[in-house]
């Protein structure tokens, strides 16, 4: 095992190497909601095709709200903070963006805070769990509270 160890309190925790670690690992997604700097898009997955609730009518990118939802299902984590500060450290407590994520079976709700140094990296955890993850950029360059974001071009 490998662990990348910080001194102090927000212990890092690099994981197995052969093991890749997820911050959600939910299975199929059913809807989800993004909620960004108080705008809220919602999508829904009606007989294999993905429908926006606030315009049902509009034809979305049906590859680009699939890619999302499957992100959400199951979105790799690239490092766990195992003894996390306080979420306000990491812009969680009042997060700029956020999912609900529904499957069959469970409800979620995935906060995205701050930006780390490098850019390319945010802090994610799930509502009202103890861990605190990196994750990719690619959630968040994908995630947008403008329907137009989501349509057929």
């Amino acid at each position: 095992m490998v662990f990348i160890l910080e001194t102090g309190r927000g212990q890092k925790s690099g994981g197995n190497r052969g093991q890749r670690s997820f911050v959600t690992d939910l299975g199929p997604v059913s809807s989800f909601s993004i909620d960004k700097s108080g705008s809220r898009l919602t999508f829904l997955l009606e007989n294999d095709t993905w429908y926006c609730s606030q315009n049902p009518e509009a034809a979305l990118n049906q590859e680009t709200v699939r890619t999302l939802a499957g992100l959400l299902s199951r979105l790799p984590a690239i490092e766990m903070i195992e003894t996390p500060e306080p979420l306000e450290t990491y812009g969680l407590a009042d997060p700029q963006l956020s999912f609900e994520i529904t499957t069959a079976d469970s409800t979620a709700a995935l906060l995205i805070g701050n930006v780390l140094s490098d850019g390319s990296q945010y802090y994610a955890c799930i509502s009202g769990g103890t861990l605190v993850y990196t994750i990719g950029s690619q959630l968040t360059e994908i995630a947008s509270t403008d329907l137009s974001d989501f349509l057929e071009t």
